[in-house]
């Protein structure tokens, strides 16, 4: 006892007085991680760098306080737990006693740590809690003041890609899910940050007059094919406050195309949406082009309209003089959307990487898509069969039960 507690004791006696020598507070290429994470955030490196070399040390300085005082804390522990021992080996307490003084000092161990992960400000009344999940800013309500079914926004006063909170009140084109879809992933760092970086590079500049802003704007193709028609910006001298700010130029909810471009892998249709006009052009997959008997070229005189959403049920109406080709602004996924046309089930296609594409008949339709995934209804199916063996089989043995009592009555 006296070895054990001489050695562990003494180590946590090091590591409160030298805390350097037993430890590191400052991970390898820890400063290169964190700017990595604030620009996949959707933060200009040339912001996040200064201040995260600013910061380091006195994250280095709390992380040494909070060694040592969890280095004293368990020197505390050990002298008692010491005692405790010493005390009970020497017959000067029963073992009763140094049974509830041992499970006393673990209790006490597992409260204090467990508090400093759940305590008092873990929780909130629920008055509190909607106020600060609903809390409107200016910018939102500004924009909910736009009443059309179906828009995206932008809002770069969060890291876009890593918070949820926009998605309270609007179709955020970010948001935060523990489970992305790889293509997605792959859309933002490839394209969307990049054009993020572009609108944060020219806005300044570019919003001295209307005409430079629409040029600005032109420039991101892929966020205006993801209908991204409002951007809430920080603002002020602190950048505490956002403005919102409108987008006229991003491509709706969905549009009729001129050209059909064709792409042999997903590496080329993802390069290749650098390249595209995505108002007039797509690009899609030479295995869907061949499937599906998809042109190159198309009518793109029409037009569609968004009659009703709903987040498993969307519902456009067309209208064109001659066979056209249309995409629509919604995330492509093949296990369990189905496309109809007036009703009737019809193939469509992966174009422009993520989005849905499908070639319409000329005249006037009515286009839906609907969320239908077999599985779902295959598990239900399941589910009351077996729901309904389980009452069988109760209502058996409910049956049997009373038999055999009026067989021995």
């Amino acid at each position: 006892i006296y070895i054990l507690t001489a050695v562990v004791g003494g180590f946590c006696l090091l590591c409160y007085v030298a805390p350097e020598m037993v430890n590191t507070f400052q991970a390898e290429g820890e400063l290169e991680e964190m700017v990595d994470r604030y620009v996949r955030a959707g933060y200009p490196e040339d912001q996040a760098r200064p201040r995260i070399v600013q910061l380091m040390p006195q994250i280095e300085i709390a992380r040494i306080a909070i060694f040592k005082s969890d280095a004293l804390r368990s020197l505390v522990f050990i002298l008692l737990g010491f005692l405790a021992l010493y005390l009970y080996f020497t017959n000067k307490i029963k073992r009763e006693i140094f049974l509830a003084v041992f499970g006393f000092f673990i209790l006490v161990d597992l409260w204090t740590v467990d508090r400093r992960y759940i305590n008092d400000q873990s929780f909130v009344s629920k008055a509190e809690n909607d106020q600060r999940v609903a809390g409107k800013t200016d910018a939102d309500e500004e924009i909910l003041k736009d009443t059309t079914l179906d828009y995206r926004v932008l809002n770069l006063t969060v890291g876009p890609f890593d918070d949820a909170s926009t998605s309270y009140y609007h179709k955020s084109i970010g948001g935060y899910h523990g489970a992305k879809l790889r293509r997605y992933v792959d859309l933002i760092e490839f394209h969307l940050r990049p054009e993020i970086n572009i609108l944060y590079k020219d806005i300044s500049k570019a919003a001295a007059n209307d005409s430079s802003l629409s040029v600005l704007f032109s420039r991101l193709r892929v966020l205006n094919m993801l209908n991204t028609r409002y951007f809430i910006l920080p603002a002020g001298e602190d950048g505490n406050s956002a403005v919102p700010l409108k987008n006229p130029v991003a491509n709706g909810n969905a549009w009729f195309i001129r050209s059909l471009k064709s792409a042999a892998s997903p590496d080329s249709e993802i390069v290749g949406l650098k390249r595209i006009d995505t108002k007039t052009e797509a690009i899609v997959n030479t295995s869907f082009k061949q499937e599906l008997g998809l042109k190159d070229t198309y009518d793109a005189n029409g037009t569609i309209k968004m009659l009703s959403y709903k987040p498993n049920d969307l519902v456009y109406e067309t209208e064109n003089k001659s066979e056209g080709f249309a995409v629509f602004s919604e995330i492509y996924y093949k296990s369990g959307w189905n496309a109809y046309v007036d009703g009737e089930l019809k193939p469509h296609a992966q174009v422009n990487y993520v989005l849905r594409g499908m070639t319409v008949p000329a005249g006037k339709h009515k286009i839906e898509f609907k969320f239908e995934p077999k599985t779902y209804y295959t598990g239900n199916s399941i589910a009351m069969v077996g729901s309904i063996l389980l009452l069988i089989t109760v209502a058996g043995g409910i049956y049997l039960e009373r038999r055999n009592k009026v067989i021995v009555s």
